[in-house]
């Protein structure tokens, strides 16, 4: 972290072995659910790599939103519209696996059903 806050991504430390040259495989079972805080939630399994597996990037709509070691992240809920979600796992030699991609579209509320003028 800088002074101004600012954090770097997460750096692997290697402990006497040699980097390997194979990507984790793709986070599988990608799935978004329901509203959470103005927050859609996205989850996948694991991903899986011959060494060791650092964190994943998620995406969302083709820009870089977070880092996490976990299994789920929030993103952000911005109204209606279409949520295309990309995650891709790296390991500690610096390699990234293919992306899982899932997506899913919120659409309006119909608009309420017209009013019947009161009879005479």
């Amino acid at each position: 972290m800088d002074a101004a806050g600012n954090l770097s991504p997460f750096t692997p430390i290697f402990f006497g072995r040699l980097p390997d040259s194979t990507p984790p495989t793709v986070p599988a079972s990608l799935r978004i659910s329901g509203l959470f805080q103005n927050h859609l939630v996205a989850r996948w399994d694991p991903a899986t790599d011959e060494t060791f597996l650092v964190g994943y990037e998620v995406y969302l709509n083709g820009v870089l939103i977070s880092r996490t070691s976990g299994t789920s992240a929030y993103v952000p809920y911005t109204g209606f519209g279409t949520y295309i979600v990309r995650v891709r796992a790296w390991d500690s030699s610096g390699n990234f696996g293919p992306y899982a991609v899932g997506g899913i579209a919120v659409d309006p509320p119909p608009p309420p059903p017209p009013t019947t003028p009161p009879a005479r």
